[in-house]
């Protein structure tokens, strides 16, 4: 009985520093293989995302040139901070005492708004540095997202700061274009579209038929400032956005006029609207309440417009405007 017990204890033995010989090997091959990871100044892309927190102990320009250095190693942490969950029990406890008590607060203890607040500065200052990269895996979160969760227009707002890094995501935005059915989400891929600002004789056609038929005013006025980006088809888009002047809502007509503005010389062709919108609270595109009170709102976007399109148009005699022609 008592080899049998021997012989059982040895074998166990045996199992166990077998078990442990495994485990230190295995462990040994993954840390050798594992990826670095990335530090700047000693310290992980998850300190720096939360940096902007701590912005009255830091300084904000080091915290931006951290995120624009580490690029793509800065999205984990900031897709971290963009999926967190409001804080319950001791979570809200520490929230309090990271506002009012800590010298150095932890982002990990804040609330869900804050949390998400800080993801989007982050992105915001990441911009083209997030490469490719960045717009996989902000396309991935949005396909991942539940119908109707907000996140979601957010991810698709994060794409346009990419700028040109973000082309992988047109086919993605177009079709939210015409499926969704969250007027923010359609308004957002809009707004990306433009700020990409890549493959126009694609986009343009989409952005001037949101302008023409999108049902939400919103939509409509993101579509005008969209198609802004793309002067290089201005011959396409000053029509359109010279007949969407006579827009029914007056938030639109003045993302119209700032759209003009922002096209240049490039829109000539509207200076004597303009210069009519400019002059008279009566013109045809002032039909309700606009920014500002009364008319002053509107006017001097129109003006301001004018000045970036001709700086001279006040001294210039120009022929009284006409009706646009606009292509069927």
């Amino acid at each position: 009985m008592a080899g049998e017990v021997k012989r059982f204890r040895m074998r166990r033995q045996a199992v166990l520093l077998a078990g442990v010989t495994f485990l230190l090997v295995f462990g040994g091959i993954m840390v050798r293989h594992r990826t670095p990871e990335v530090l700047y100044k000693g310290r992980p892309a998850v300190y720096w995302v939360g940096a902007y927190r701590r912005s009255e102990h830091y300084d904000k320009a080091e915290y931006i040139q951290a995120l624009r250095t580490l690029g793509p190693n800065a999205l984990p942490a900031l897709f971290q901070m963009l999926n967190a969950r409001e804080l319950a029990g001791m979570g809200r406890f520490w929230d309090w005492y990271n506002r009012r008590m800590a010298r150095h607060p932890d982002w990990r203890h804040i609330s869900e708004y804050d949390q998400h607040l800080y993801a989007l500065y982050g992105f915001r200052e990441l911009g083209t540095n997030a490469g490719p990269e960045g717009a996989a895996m902000l396309i991935q979160h949005y396909l991942q997202a539940a119908p109707g969760d907000e996140s979601k227009a957010a991810y698709l707002y994060f794409l346009g700061d990419l700028g040109d890094q973000g082309k992988s995501a047109v086919p993605l935005l177009l079709k939210v274009l015409h499926t969704a059915t969250a007027a923010e989400e359609r308004k957002q891929a809009t707004q990306a579209l433009g700020r990409i600002g890549v493959e126009p004789d694609t986009v343009v056609p989409a952005l001037i038929a949101i302008l023409r038929t999108e049902t939400n005013a919103a939509g409509r006025g993101a579509a005008a400032l969209a198609l802004a980006h793309f002067d290089q088809l201005s011959g396409l888009t000053v029509p359109w956005l010279l007949a969407a002047l006579h827009d029914p809502d007056a938030g639109v007509v003045s993302d119209v006029v700032d759209a003009l503005g922002r096209l240049g010389p490039a829109a000539i062709a509207a200076v004597p609207q303009l210069r009519e919108l400019a002059a008279s609270p009566n013109h045809p595109a002032r039909r309700v309440y606009t920014v500002g009170g009364g008319h002053g709102g509107l006017i001097n976007g129109a003006e301001s417009a004018l000045d970036r399109i001709d700086f001279e148009w006040r001294s210039r005699v120009v022929a009284k405007s006409v009706e646009p022609t606009v292509p069927k």
